[in-house]
């Protein structure tokens, strides 16, 4: 078991942070020397992943390590991995995988903290705004810490707040209690970026440049320089011996699907139904003049948010899951790299071989052809099935064991009568087709759709690892099948119901974590950087995958027109990466039985679709056996979602009205890749156009749709400016700003930053700094069009977070215009899909004379 580990390259030594046998959190240390291995014409020490023998160096430190690999000009090299994720490795790859090895809970640090910065957006680089409020919350303690520097007047529930009489104190006393028993992990909303870079910048410049390594319980830290977020430039500290994990980039990691804003109020109201405290229009210095109580609070409530989402989806313990399948430490599982690695390293262990490192030539791009996706059918499309080849890219792997190991060559050239093999040891082969047959049968090798060779004679180690995680995947989603199926049965106010919702959250994070670690070794092998990665095998994958889903297409489209009797129709309605949307309604129109009624799959339209179901699983397979020379085809489609009715617009945008999902009756609206599931369109006006959609489905009479349509406009008119702004990330700021001189701004400025620009030129003007934070490179901002002309001759005003009511007075925004951009081009887009006309609002609209008559 593990908390965290470092390695200490000047005393050769690792530092485990670890528990005794009591569980007491303790800190090991022993000496360790890192090593890798290299081939050997003599006999070596080990056998290699490859089968040939190797043997093994050890080196006094990382450095003599890396300075032997320069000398050397080896490149094939093998276990070359950081030194302290080797020593995980090392010590733990026998037991990672056994339920002991999680038994004790990780000491966790949710910090928040406060700047008095007015007038400005306090800067972590330079962090020259002093620290008043700094909250944690000790998961082990489950307790809040809050030290502040002025007096409270009533005490906060469960927070033991502690009054500093200067900032000088308050960062000393908040070193001390960290430093009696330093936390495993810190984090927080957006932490990376601000509050720990703040925080150490700051006690640098307050305290003295040696204090800072005193958040590290071996007292070292380094930082590193990366691109951010629009382009800006950032600063990333790491504290040696804890893990600093932003929960921003975390929820980002597993949550399922986008989110309109990723500000934690936002999601705190997604998630808890929760908020942060709300503090008026105002900035956060003011209120910590005005009312420290309030301010207070609202430091606290930010933490609480973070501790109350953890508790709902246990994120970091899926973080700590997945660490240790590679045995990474923490901070490392957040990318796939060490966990893969680890992963194959650790079954290589299990077979006592040794996993390949090679060295690579990093120039390759890594760009290799991607999935399918399909030009879907236009116009209102009825009786939808969709197919879903479950865990194409994972599958493929196994179909043909695609593995660094049992690669065998490649085929470089096929004409009418012969076939030439470029094998792995370099050379090259030439085989007649009777011959090159033979010995595909006589090897058990697989071809990959890139034309790659595969032994198929014994199971690869990576396609091993991706089975298991498979088996494991399914036997989740079947306990949460159950589960959805008992609840079903209940009331939902009941408390049973809702133990039962929680068990089945959980469950399914962890099976979509499942889904995301076996997915990305298709990302890990197509990884230049990736130490075991193979562009062969990730070409293997993709092309192979494509494959599979044109010809589920020649197999569909067959099948329903045999059982239809029409040879002239096509049901493939769509295609995207490893689903496939059809229409039964030929076979449905044959029998003379409807899809659907009242609002309920008809049991005829079930038998079809499992009848599809049994015979694309049937065909697929002999397919993969003759084409592919498969001896373990595990491509398998599933039945997904039936629709009564659907409108495709192009690639990957799509809405459905869904009556069955995965065999559970349901009766909802499916939005993928269209305006309304984006953040750019206001929150408030989002259900006003998913009713003119949804009345389109379910009616497709053109009069009453206008009618809805009219009747949204009517109301968009009456709605405050703030319920219908535009929200909008910000970048390269800076690169327009400096171009522009007053309210002249430069050509190819996009618009919500020329609005952002309008607004800080404005607050300038009427010496409004103080009050509203200026818009900088990274800001969420929400912007609208504003009637012209105007006082300033601007056409559009951005803002943070509030409209300042100075700005109100003076600016009157362009609803038609706003209407038009949010709400009419959208629903345009819709009648054109089904061949139907949008006049703009205003206007006598068409009525469709057949629509009219009732025909």
């Amino acid at each position: 078991m593990y908390r965290n580990v470092y390695y200490d390259q000047r005393n050769e030594c690792v530092k485990l942070f670890t528990w005794d046998e009591s569980g007491n959190r303790i800190v090991a240390e022993t000496s360790y020397n890192p090593s890798l291995y290299v081939e050997t014409k003599l006999k070596g020490t080990a056998t290699s992943l490859f089968n040939t023998p190797v043997k093994k160096r050890t080196f006094t430190n990382q450095y003599e390590r890396s300075k032997f690999l320069k000398n050397s000009g080896l490149t094939r090299v093998f276990e070359n991995i950081n030194c302290d994720h080797q020593f995980l490795i090392e010590t733990f790859w026998t037991e990672h995988d056994k339920p002991e090895f999680t038994q004790h809970p990780l000491k966790i640090f949710y910090l928040d903290i406060e700047t008095y910065s007015p007038g400005e957006f306090p800067q972590p680089e330079t962090a020259k705004d002093p620290i008043n409020v700094i909250t944690i919350y000790d998961s082990i303690e489950e307790k809040f810490y809050t030290w502040g520097t002025k007096k409270l007047k009533k005490p906060i529930d469960n927070c033991t707040y502690l009054y500093c009489s200067t900032e000088a104190l308050l960062l000393e006393r908040f070193l001390l209690h960290i430093e009696k028993d330093h936390p495993d992990v810190i984090t927080g909303w957006n932490s990376e970026f601000f509050d720990i870079p703040y925080l150490i910048n700051r006690v640098g410049k307050v305290l003295g440049v040696e204090h800072p390594e005193r958040f590290s319980p071996v007292g070292n830290l380094f930082k590193r320089t990366m691109m951010g977020q629009f382009g800006k430039e950032q600063t990333r500290w790491y504290i040696n011996g804890v893990s600093c994990l932003d929960y921003l980039d975390v929820y980002k990691k597993f949550s399922v699907g986008l989110r309109e804003s990723y500000k934690l109020d936002s999601i705190a109201e997604h998630e808890l139904g929760d908020k942060k405290v709300d503090y008026g229009n105002t900035n956060l210095s003011s209120l910590a003049d005005e009312d420290w109580q309030t301010f207070v609070e609202y430091n606290v409530q930010d933490v609480n948010l973070l501790v109350k989402m953890e508790d709902k989806l246990r994120y970091l313990s899926l973080l700590r899951m997945l660490a240790y399948v590679g045995l990474t430490p923490m901070e490392s599982a957040m990318g796939t790299l060490s966990v893969i690695t680890g992963a194959i390293v650790i079954k290589g262990h299990e077979k006592e071989l040794v996993i390949p490192t090679f060295v690579k030539d990093i120039s390759d791009t890594g760009k290799y052809e991607g999935a399918y996706v399909g030009e879907p059918q236009r116009n209102f499309q009825e009786a939808i099935v969709s197919f879903d080849a479950n865990s194409l890219y994972p599958n493929t792997m196994i179909t043909l064991n695609l593995s660094p190991e049992t690669k065998v060559g490649v085929i470089i050239e096929k004409n009418e009568t012969h076939i030439q093999i470029r094998h792995v040891s370099g050379k090259i082969f030439t085989l007649s087709h009777e011959k090159f047959l033979e010995f595909l049968e006589q090897e058990n090798i697989s071809i990959s759709k890139a034309k790659i060779l595969f032994s198929q004679a014994k199971k690869g180690i990576v396609p091993e690892i991706v089975d298991k995680i498979y088996q494991d995947r399914v036997q989740i989603k079947k306990e949460l099948n159950k589960l959805k199926r008992t609840s079903a049965k209940l009331d939902p106010t009941s408390a049973e119901f809702k133990d039962l919702q929680s068990q089945q959250n959980r469950l399914d994070i962890k099976q979509f974590t499942l889904k995301i670690l076996i997915n990305t070794v298709y990302g890990y092998f197509g990884n230049k950087y990736a130490p075991v990665g193979d562009p062969d095998i990730a070409r293997s994958i993709t092309l192979t995958g494509q494959s599979v889903i044109k010809k589920s297409n020649e197999i569909l489209k067959k099948y329903i027109r045999k059982v239809s009797g029409d040879d002239e129709v096509n049901p493939i309605i769509y295609n995207d990466t490893d689903s496939s949307y059809i229409t039964i309604k030929p076979i449905m129109d044959s029998l003379d039985i409807p899809f659907s009624v009242d609002g309920k799959v008809t049991s005829e339209a079930y038998k079809q679709a499992g009848a599809i179901e049994d015979h694309l699983n049937k065909e697929i397979v002999k397919w993969a056996e003759a084409v592919l020379n498969s001896k373990d085809c595990r491509f398998i489609f599933k039945r997904e979602s039936m629709c009564d009715v659907g409108i495709f617009l192009q690639k990957k945008r799509y809405v459905l009205h869904v009556l069955d999902d995965e065999g559970f009756e349901v009766d909802k609206f499916k939005y993928t890749g269209v305006e309304v599931v984006r953040s750019t369109m206001p929150k408030t006006v989002k259900p006003y156009v998913k009713r003119i959609i949804e009345t389109m489905l379910t009616t497709k009479k053109i009069s009453r749709v206008n009618e809805v349509f009219l009747e949204a406009y009517d109301t968009f008119k009456s709605l405050p400016v703030e319920n219908f702004a535009f929200a909008m990330g910000i970048s390269n700021y800076d690169k327009y700003a400096d171009r522009c001189t007053g309210f002249n701004v430069v050509k190819g400025t996009p618009i919500h930053v020329k609005a952002s620009y309008y607004y800080n030129t404005l607050l300038e003007k009427h010496n409004l700094c103080e009050e509203y934070e200026a818009i900088t490179s990274g800001d969420k901002v929400r912007y609208f069009y504003v009637h012209q002309p105007n006082k300033y001759g601007i056409s559009a005003i951005a803002y943070k977070y509030y409209l300042p009511d100075e700005f109100k007075q003076v600016f009157e925004p362009d609803v038609e215009l706003m209407f038009e951009k949010i709400v009419y081009s959208v629903i345009e887009r819709f009648y054109e899909a089904v061949n139907w006309r949008l006049q703009r609002p205003g206007k006598q609209l068409q009525t469709d004379l057949f629509d009219l008559l009732g025909i």
